[in-house]
């Protein structure tokens, strides 16, 4: 059990890392914006979800 919440914590690092260098590397306001959206609805989506489903797989 605490090797996966050790991925889960891991794993929420990289996508906020990579999150925060992507708005770090697009400067223009716009695609900044548009990025952003597109890495905290789908990224963080799919991530909150998968992660939901195999610590509950886990629980079983």
């Amino acid at each position: 059990m605490p090797r996966i919440i050790c991925f889960e914590v891991y794993l929420l690092l990289f996508w906020a890392y990579l999150d925060l260098l992507l708005v770090f590397l697009f400067t223009n306001d716009f695609i900044k914006r548009i990025s952003t959206e597109i890495m905290t609805n789908f990224f963080g989506y799919s991530t909150k979800k998968g992660l939901f489903l195999f610590l509950s797989n886990q629980n079983v």
